[in-house]
C-alpha cells in the first residue's frame, strides 16, 4: 500500500481482504472505490488525521465496520463514501475543517442510533441526502458569512439562515 495515496479501485470487491483495516498515519488521499464492497473488513475504521480526501464510494458496502472515526484533517468527503455500511454504530462526528460533505455520503448506514449530527460551519458544500435512509438528523450553526456566501440544497428548497432568533439550520 502506498503510504500516501490509495489509488482508484485499489481493493475494489476484494473477497480475500478480511479483518481489521489499519490505514497508515501518512495516508493523505483515499481514491474512489478503494475498498468498495470489501465485506470481509471488520472492526473500528479510523481515518488518519493526514487524510484530506475520501473518494466517492471509497468504503461503500463495507458492512463489517463497527465504528468510524474521521481524522481531523479531512476536508472532502465525497458522494456515497460510506453508503450501505450497515454495521457503523456510535456517535457520528464530522471534523471541524470539513469543506465538502457529498450527497449520499452515509446513505443507509442504518446501524447508527437516532442522533443529531453537527455539520461544521466550515462545510460549504452539503446536501441533506448525505444521511438519506438513516436515523441521523443534522444541525449547523449559522454564521454571518452564510448569509452572503453559502446556500444549501435540501429536497428542492434552498435553506437560508438569518440573524436573530434561531441560529441553527435543521433538517
Amino acid at each position: 500500500i502506498d503510504s500516501e495515496f490509495l489509488r482508484l479501485r485499489a481493493f475494489r470487491n476484494d473477497k480475500l481482504l478480511s479483518g481489521e483495516l489499519h490505514l497508515p498515519a501518512s495516508l493523505t488521499r483515499i481514491g474512489a472505490n478503494a475498498f468498495y464492497y470489501c465485506q470481509g473488513l471488520t472492526g473500528a475504521l479510523e481515518i488518519p488525521d493526514a487524510t484530506t480526501v475520501i473518494g466517492s464510494y471509497a468504503f461503500s458496502r463495507c458492512k463489517g465496520f463497527t465504528s468510524l472515526t474521521l481524522g481531523a484533517g479531512l476536508g472532502t468527503l465525497n458522494s456515497n463514501a460510506f453508503e450501505y455500511c450497515f454495521g457503523l454504530t456510535g456517535k457520528m462526528e464530522l471534523p471541524l475543517g470539513l469543506r465538502t460533505l457529498g450527497v449520499y455520503a452515509f446513505q443507509y448506514c442504518t446501524g447508527y442510533e437516532a442522533q443529531e449530527v453537527l455539520i461544521p460551519y466550515t462545510v460549504d458544500s452539503f446536501s441533506a441526502s448525505a444521511f438519506n435512509g438513516t436515523k441521523l438528523t443534522y444541525s449547523r450553526p449559522v454564521t454571518p458569512e452564510d448569509l452572503f456566501t453559502k446556500s444549501w440544497y435540501n429536497g428542492g428548497y434552498m435553506i437560508t439562515g438569518y440573524l436573530g432568533g434561531e441560529t441553527d439550520v435543521r433538517s
